[in-house]
This record gives structure tokens, sequence and C-alpha cells, in this order.
């Protein structure tokens, strides 16, 4: 059986996909350039990645809740096979010979740049574990209730999946960067602003798929299709 919904959706022209996936490996991609910088919030040590990627989380959520689980999935390997796109012409650009007189500048683009295919594997793994299992939650659970609580299923799916991609990203990541005990200071606020993060967002979120799904003529209901992360349909 196919994935089920209110309107098929070979009939229905979806005005917004294309924008919230851009905006998905926008934000990516913006987490993995800012991981490596830290500032001090109340005393905590904060990688300021932590402060931008719940938005995948909620962005995720909302794909997944209303365009049905093999979109999100299309998007989380789009976004992993970007990632590994731009950490490659990063590592070539950054060999390539300079003048003397760019010496800084080169050396100021290797320290900023250098950890960015470190980060991506990183990444990858810890999507991997993730972001699809928070994807699969709140798809399963979905058919469950019958498509209600998007606001319950989304906190407890991004819960899990956040705790997962704190603690597989954040040690392959800066286990060797950060000393241990800055490093528990920083999973632990970290876990802490994102859970924040999604109490604030539920609500934003919960409008936004009202909306989308009024407006696309679209609710997918994943029932029967196969939740393999390597699966291609």
């Amino acid at each position: 059986m196919q994935s089920i919904d209110i309107q098929n959706p070979s009939s229905v022209r979806l005005k917004y996909l294309t924008f919230l996936s851009a905006l998905y490996v926008t934000i990516v991609l913006l987490t993995m350039f800012v991981e490596n910088k830290v500032i001090i919030i109340a005393s905590f040590h904060v990688s300021t990645g932590t402060l931008i990627i719940p938005l995948t989380y909620t962005l995720s959520d909302i794909i997944t809740e209303v365009y049905g689980y093999r979109e999100m999935r299309k998007l989380i390997w789009c976004s992993i096979l970007i990632l590994y796109m731009v950490a490659t012409l990063f590592f070539l650009l950054m060999h390539l010979p300079a003048p003397k007189s760019e010496i800084n500048v080169t050396q100021a683009y290797n320290i900023v740049l250098q950890p960015f295919f470190r980060d991506t594997l990183a990444y990858s793994i810890a999507a991997v574990m993730s972001v699809f299992l928070n994807s699969y939650i709140l798809s399963k659970w979905k058919i469950l209730v019958r498509g209600k609580f998007f606001w319950l299923r989304s906190l407890g799916s991004s819960a899990v999946g956040e705790f997962i991609f704190m603690i597989v990203f954040g040690f392959l990541a800066f286990f060797q960067v950060f000393p241990f005990n800055e490093l528990k200071e920083i999973l632990f606020f970290s876990f802490c602003y994102k859970i924040i993060c999604n109490l604030i967002s539920i609500f934003p979120a919960s409008v936004t798929v009202l909306f989308l799904k009024k407006s696309e003529k679209m609710d997918v209901y994943d029932v029967g299709i196969n939740f393999n992360p390597f699966e291609a349909q």
C-alpha cells in the first residue's frame, strides 16, 4: 500500500515544498559553518551551531507531517550530499597556491574551514542515527493517533532525535577539540536549549502545518511504506 493522503499528490501542484527544502539545507549548511565558534551564555560554553540547529528539527517535523516520510528521507540525503560536495570544494580551494601577500588571509580561511569536513562526517553519521528516527517516530505516531496531537508528537520525536544527535555529533566532532568537562557543559546546555526551542516553536510550527495542509490540499499518512533510511522508495 502506498502513502495515504487527503488528496492525490500527483494531482496537486506543491507550492511550498521547494522553498522548505532549500531552507532546510541552508540551515544545515549554516550550522556547519558556525559549529566551531564557542560563545558564553550565562557562564555556559555554547557552540553557536546549537543556536541554529533546532530549526532543522522543526522544519523536518513540518515536512514529514505534511508531505510524508519519503519526502523527508530524500531531503536528508540531499542535505548530506550537499555537505560533502561543499566540504570537497573547500578542501580543493584551500590547497590551491596563493601569493605570499595573501598568506594571512589564507591562514585565516584554513583555520575556519579546516574542521568542515570533520563536522560533515560527524553530521552525516548523527543525522542517519537521529534525524531519520525523528521523522519515523512522528510519522508512526501520526498513524496511531489518526493525525491528531501534532504538537505532542513533534515535541516527543524531536526530544528523542535531538538527544541522540547531540551525543553522537558532539563526541564525534568535538571529543578531541574541547576538554571533557567543557564538552559536557556544551552538550548539557545544547540539549536544554533545544528543548526550550522546541517548546517555543511548537505553536508556530502547528500553525504552519495547518496552513500547508490546507494550501497544498495534502496530508500524507505513511501507511505501508518502507521506513528504511537506505530504501530509495
